[in-house]
């Protein structure tokens, strides 16, 4: 079928018709782009963000008999995710905003964010956060024997999440403080076990111990900090 503008006219006129097609059926379409798919996508994904590549391959092809590559399904879905949520990028500028509202909303937690120089200004580096119902009840209740342990966020921006646990009298894991660091080293970690000690310090001073990875050792074992072979203790 062929259509053109009227002359003279703001209307379009159907000017040559072939009602019988012998085309082959095809599920590729290139108008299928990134930003189409992304907006078709948002409320299956807000109700479902874990939902992988190929899961909203297969619901294009259920939906609009679309086939969509793994890299199609891919864009779509880190668009429609920035669409929900905004980029990545974009929410660095919100972090002191989060921090007050972390102890608007927690009274008396802590939360220190580490910036580095640059030629546009601060840059990102560290974030620590001791919420303070977690802190007071490991100083409190819990023994004082802190685990230590680290993993890669895999995220565009990469860096690592470090944590420390404790176990109560039940032999349960109590999440005690955490932080975002560019890379796992001996100064982040020292960063990050100075300030929790200084934190707990406030609330309960004593003798802590430390232990890496939840290794199994004996109890003198426990009086070493593992991860770099040296105890930090602080002190009444």
């Amino acid at each position: 079928m062929l259509i053109a503008k009227r002359d003279g006219s703001q209307y379009w006129q159907v000017t040559s018709l072939k009602p019988d097609h012998e085309c082959v059926l095809s599920s590729g379409n290139t108008q299928a782009k990134t930003e189409w798919l992304a907006k078709k996508f948002i409320p299956l994904i807000r109700h479902t963000p874990h939902i992988k590549p190929s899961g909203l391959a297969n619901e294009a092809f259920t939906r609009w008999n679309v086939n969509l590559n793994h890299f199609q399904a891919y864009m779509a879905k880190r668009r429609a995710l920035e669409l929900l949520d905004g980029a990545g990028s974009e929410q660095y500028a919100h972090l002191r905003s989060y921090a007050e509202e972390i102890r608007r909303s927690n009274p008396n937690s802590i939360v220190i964010i580490k910036c580095g120089e640059s030629d546009v200004g601060p840059v990102f580096e560290r974030i620590y956060i001791c919420l303070e119902a977690c802190m007071a009840a490991f100083a409190t209740t819990c023994r004082p024997l802190i685990g230590l342990d680290a993993c890669f966020l895999k995220g565009e921006h990469g860096g690592q999440l470090i944590a420390a646990v404790g176990r109560d009298g039940n032999n349960q894991m109590i999440p005690i403080t955490y932080a975002v660091v560019e890379s796992e080293t001996r100064d982040s970690w020292k960063w990050f076990v100075e300030l929790l000690l200084e934190d707990l310090n406030q609330i309960l001073p004593k003798q802590y111990a430390f232990i890496s990875d939840q290794q199994k050792v004996s109890y003198s074992l426990l009086l070493l900090f593992t991860a770099y072979a040296i105890i930090i203790t602080a002190y009444i």
